[in-house]
């Protein structure tokens, strides 16, 4: 992990995502790059020089306030400011402009705080949501609620299609943190022995000092949100980890897919979000 992101709109909400950071910056000395958006109307009565020279006044104002608002974070977290990056853009969609400057300067995750609120467009908000639905780099979506920790495993859950590479995104970042990385699977076959030896036997070519296994069986009563609130909550991750397939609305699938209106331990755990490839 050499370079995240950092989102704000200088929100309470938006705390959450820095504290975050933070805490990955001090155990993984990963450069952070703290980013804000700003929008400005264009008068029609006003020239593109009149026009450009007011953006950039406003523009270089926001940056100082971006980093006031940042240091008054690490102040209240006790913690001495790196050499961080501070940036402000102007412009109107906030998700496609976050996208485009991490690619640009080649982030490796983005980092955000999300409402904490209850029900899925409350918990995440219209940014997060068009962040983890569509963005190609890994997100850490962090909850309002969430209380500077040190991060100690990453609670992953697979569907075991491709662990063996899902495992290859998660470890550089479990391992610059000097955390574990728990795996599990839940599957309904589990009594079936061919499925469990299949399982066992895939999971012992992985399985090390740092990643553990742990096999659930589904029942028919229950679905697979239920079960993975349940554990979750047990457990007490300092990270969720998940991967998604954006093209068919894994968040309304996810979090809308039960009686459930939202996975509640996304309101109190870090998701870090990653792309769900072939």
């Amino acid at each position: 992990m050499k370079k995240v992101l950092v989102t704000t709109d200088f929100s309470s909400n938006s705390k959450a995502g820095i504290k975050f950071a933070i805490q990955l910056a001090k155990q993984s000395k990963c450069e952070l790059v703290f980013y804000h958006n700003i929008e400005i109307l264009q008068p029609t009565s006003w020239s593109p020089e009149k026009y450009h020279a007011f953006a950039k006044i406003e523009n270089e104002r926001a940056t100082k306030k971006l980093e006031l608002f940042v240091k008054g974070v690490y102040k209240t977290m006790k913690v001495a400011p790196g050499k961080n990056t501070y940036i402000t853009e102007i412009g109107v969609n906030v998700s496609e402009l976050t996208i485009a400057y991490a690619k640009k300067t080649k982030a490796n995750f983005i980092c955000l705080g999300t409402r904490g609120a209850s029900g899925v467009k409350k918990l995440f908000g219209t940014h997060a949501s068009n962040l983890i639905n569509h963005s190609p780099i890994p997100v850490f979506a962090i909850p309002k609620s969430y209380k500077t920790s040190t991060i100690k495993n990453i609670w992953y859950s697979s569907d075991f299609e491709n662990v063996a590479k899902e495992i290859s995104h998660i470890e550089p970042v479990a391992k610059s943190l000097k955390a574990n990385i728990d795996v599990h699977h839940y599957n309904y076959l589990l009594s079936d022995p061919a499925t469990k030896n299949m399982l066992e036997a895939a999971a012992k070519k992985l399985k090390n000092k740092t990643i553990s296994f742990v096999f659930h069986k589904l029942g028919l009563d229950y679905s697979l949100t239920h079960y993975l609130e349940k554990d979750v909550k047990k457990t007490k991750p300092s990270i969720v980890a998940l991967f998604t397939k954006q093209n068919r609305n894994w968040f309304s699938r996810l979090f809308l897919g039960s009686n459930s209106t939202e996975m509640s331990f996304a309101t109190h755990t870090p998701l870090l979000i990653f792309r769900k490839t072939k």
